[in-house]
């Protein structure tokens, strides 16, 4: 194997390296052309033990960009006609010998029945009015592959593609199939009153039996107790901040119906439930929390409290909706009570400088003890993160937690053009997008002392070794906790739109639009989702990046 022949080399200062060439047809897929990692050592020996670990990393990053383009060259046109064309027939067979049985393509409520395609519709719709630059354009992909991705990704397999919603074939297949989805539902009505009128006729049918749907008499807080364990399964790493986010509104819904039937609730249960949200106190404390809803909304009238918020109200229903759907695909429900609960709910558009820090903000933050004066915090030792931190941000826009958790072979102080490099190197590193990156350090730190403050580090330690990581797996979280106490309490920054750490990539991002930065280059530092399909090929230079980094204002 190639790699095996390479042996490492040393850099100008001579700290050895492992460094491969990516082959041309893997450099669009990867985003660069070659693969490099300091070694973190000038002893030859020492280099010599590290260097294999590093390529067999490297080669299964190769493999995997093989995979992707080999995936994405067998998704032709005709293989999504024939996924969709399979699947259809498929399907049509099915329902052309079934009379009463449950039908997943419809929607029952009472009397009332409708195609269940309303969420692809939606999506499909969101996906044509969206422009390729919006970062809400991923997401919605991706939604669409968790509804339908079910139904086609056995046949993937048969033709050995892998499943990438950043794939343009892939993306073809899911608006060709989406539309097939719904065409499908509305055969699957039509066919469904057809069937109704024969039997008013006097038809009977026999060949197929009627199918008792919850017989267990499952409730909603049974569905709940199984989804959590399905999702801490099916997702380890995201499973905690989930349940954790759903928790409050799934309590009050099994708060208002304790003992009903799963399949009995119905969409007059979840609006009735919505007009309760909408008159309980936000944030109630735990006094007023353990009341009944009938009392809490008293007490909002005794003690003029704030009621929930109508975007709380809709994450709630919305939070409501995707456990449903869960019970859907699991075949407990028909279908999903919750869908249009919200639809009249218009999300309001926070501007990006209400969560971002004006000028006159980053000049006070910054002008503060905290970096004038060698301010520590009292009651807890942070090391020196409380002041690097924050700089970094302003710096780089990044998120908190990719800054807290990097570490001392993170950083290439001394490259051609120093830089920060954002990986999952180890088990307690992510990134958000599953995309690597590289972001060229402001000149301005280097004056301040960073190189010699991560030249006083361990070298194979974290950056900033006094953080530790709580529960969730967060290493900013506490840190974060006291900078926002020090804004807004000694500073007077205290607006509600504010995260105070996360301000700082607002920041960074309005100066980039400013000094009018282009988006796709602005994303690649920020390591926003690329939503325009040319910007997924190639890759941004450290050079280009450097420029935007360098032409940053001095935040003191």
């Amino acid at each position: 194997m190639v790699l095996a022949m390479t042996r490492p080399t040393k850099n100008r200062n001579g700290t050895y390296l492992t460094r491969i060439g990516i082959p041309a047809n893997l450099r669009d897929v990867i985003g660069k052309s070659e693969l490099k990692r300091s070694l973190g050592t000038k002893n030859e020996s020492e280099a010599k033990l590290k260097h294999p670990v590093v390529l067999a990393e490297f080669e299964a990053q190769l493999e995997q960009a093989r995979r992707i383009l080999a995936s994405e060259s067998k998704l032709t046109d005709a293989v999504i006609d024939n996924i969709i064309f399979t699947w259809r027939k498929e399907v049509s067979t099915v329902f052309s010998s079934q009379h009463d049985a449950i039908n997943p393509y419809l929607s029952q409520y009472g009397g009332l029945i409708e195609g269940n395609s309303i969420p692809v519709q939606s999506l499909l719709e969101d996906i044509d009015q969206l422009k390729l630059t919006s970062p809400k354009l991923v997401l919605k992909y991706q939604q669409l592959d968790s509804i339908l991705g079910d139904f086609f990704h056995n046949q993937l397999e048969k033709y050995q593609v892998v499943a990438n919603s950043e794939s343009v074939q892939y993306r073809k297949l899911l608006i060709q199939f989406g539309i097939a989805y719904i065409k499908m539902t509305e055969s699957a009505l039509k066919k469904k009153i057809s069937d109704i009128d024969l039997v008013k006729q006097g038809a009977v049918f026999h060949d197929t039996p009627v199918i008792s749907i919850n017989a267990r008499g499952e409730t909603f807080s049974d569905l709940w107790e199984e989804y959590k364990v399905t999702i801490s399964r099916r997702e380890p790493d995201k499973a905690y901040k989930r349940l954790r986010d759903y928790s409050s509104a799934v309590s009050k819904l099994i708060k208002m119906y304790p003992k009903h039937d799963l399949a009995s609730i119905t969409k007059a249960d979840i609006a009735a439930f919505r007009n309760i949200l909408e008159q309980l106190p936000t944030r109630p404390k735990a006094d007023i929390g353990k009341l009944s809803f009938a009392d809490q909304i008293i007490k909002v009238d005794e003690l003029s409290l704030k009621t929930t918020s109508p975007s709380s109200v809709k994450k709630q229903i919305k939070t409501i909706s995707s456990v449903f759907n869960y019970a859907m695909q699991q075949g407990k429900i028909l279908a999903n009570p919750a869908i249009g609960a919200v639809s009249d709910i218009r999300q309001s558009i926070t501007l990006d400088d209400e969560k971002g820090y004006s000028a006159a903000e980053v000049s006070s933050i910054f002008t503060s003890q905290l970096f004038q004066n060698n301010y520590n915090p009292i009651r807890a030792n942070y090391g020196r993160a409380h002041y690097w931190l924050p700089l970094m941000l302003i710096y780089t826009g990044s998120r908190a937690e990719e800054m807290a958790q990097l570490y001392v072979d993170d950083l290439h102080l001394l490259d051609d053009i120093p830089h920060i490099h954002i990986r999952p190197a180890r088990p307690d590193q992510t990134v958000k997008t599953d995309r690597p990156r590289k972001i060229p350090i402001h000149q301005h730190l280097i004056d301040l002392g960073f190189v010699e403050y991560v030249g006083s580090l361990e070298s194979d330690g974290r950056l900033f070794p006094k953080l530790t990581a709580g529960n969730p797996k967060k290493y900013h979280r506490n840190v974060g906790k006291w900078f926002a106490k020090y804004v807004r309490r000694d500073l007077g920054i205290d607006r509600d739109k504010i995260k105070p750490l996360h301000g700082f990539r607002h920041a960074f991002i309005t100066s980039c639009r400013e000094r009018n930065v282009r988006v796709d280059i602005q994303n690649a530092i920020t390591g926003h989702s690329q939503s325009d399909v040319a910007s997924l090929y190639g890759r941004y230079t450290l050079s280009v990046m450097n420029e935007v980094i360098q032409g940053m204002p001095k935040c003191m």
